[in-house]
């Protein structure tokens, strides 16, 4: 398989009574593991945390629809967070969002 092609298809089952007929036809894109993003930056802007990082790019794959930004409380638990989820539109399209210093503690 190449990654970005689109592949379509077709089966049919066999059982002791013989072939069925043959399906509808599926496709499939072909895409890939997006790459790891390196280390994200993080600043104090007033009472804000603005977690910042730098997009990838797929090669010959589907382009990157949403990040999931995960944060670190401090009970030591990972938690997705509704302010910074990675598929709003400002977020996906700057790479960065702006969570308030209260959801840290």
């Amino acid at each position: 398989m190449v990654a970005g092609r689109v592949y379509k298809f077709r089966y049919k089952a066999r059982n002791i009574f013989g072939l069925g007929e043959w399906s509808d036809e599926a496709s499939i894109l072909a895409a890939s593991v997006p790459d790891i993003i390196e280390a994200v930056e993080t600043s104090l802007h007033g009472l804000m945390v603005k977690i910042s990082w730098v997009s990838t790019t797929p090669e010959n794959g589907s382009a990157i629809t949403a990040y999931e930004v995960k944060i670190k409380t401090s009970e030591d638990v990972y938690v997705t967070d509704d302010i910074c989820d990675g598929s709003e539109p400002v977020t996906f399209g700057q790479t960065y969002c702006l969570i308030p210093m209260e959801h840290f503690i």
